[in-house]
């Protein structure tokens, strides 16, 4: 709710309290969707770094309590602080990393439609900024092409490109 107002700050500060709640319960899937929800929130704080870190974590969370829609919000959160920490670096491998997130994001895409779920508010509008600084750096053809290439992945192939980004 808080997030949804604009407030990623109190957002953060709920799930770091929910967290510390389900990890003292051993409530697995939960501290997976708190972890999950912490990621997103430093991304929209643009504390990439953090970011990266809680995704991760988050990652290995939801893997091992096998919760798959939440994996393929954990893969679009690290594509999210890659892309939106490198959105100023310039080169080949950057060109690389953006490739490689586009092709995640398209596992992503294709996971989601294959598993009948949407994007709520919190990844929507992450994956929108994504969308546009990748269009922007790759033109349109380029990123198009490339979520083809990715939608194509297994899951384990995604899993390890998301951890090389």
């Amino acid at each position: 709710m808080e997030f949804a107002a604009g407030d990623a700050a109190a957002a953060l500060h709920l799930a770091e309290e929910a967290r510390a709640g389900h990890e003292a319960t051993q409530n697995r899937r939960s501290v997976a969707n708190d972890l999950c929800n912490m990621a997103a929130y430093l991304i929209a704080l643009d504390c990439f770094d953090d970011a990266r870190a809680y995704a991760r974590e988050a990652l290995a969370a939801v893997r091992d309590v096998q919760r798959t829609v939440l994996t393929a919000y954990v893969l679009q959160h690290l594509v999210a602080a890659a892309v939106l920490q490198s959105d100023s670096k310039h080169g080949r491998g950057a060109e690389a990393d953006r490739n490689r997130a586009a092709m995640l994001l398209g596992f992503v895409d294709a996971w989601l439609t294959k598993l009948e779920a949407g994007r709520e508010y919190t990844e929507r509008q992450e994956y929108e900024r994504v969308i546009a600084t990748l269009r922007e750096a790759m033109g349109d053809d380029r990123l198009e092409k490339s979520m083809r290439l990715g939608a194509e992945w297994t899951e384990g192939v995604a899993v390890s490109a998301a951890f090389e980004l």
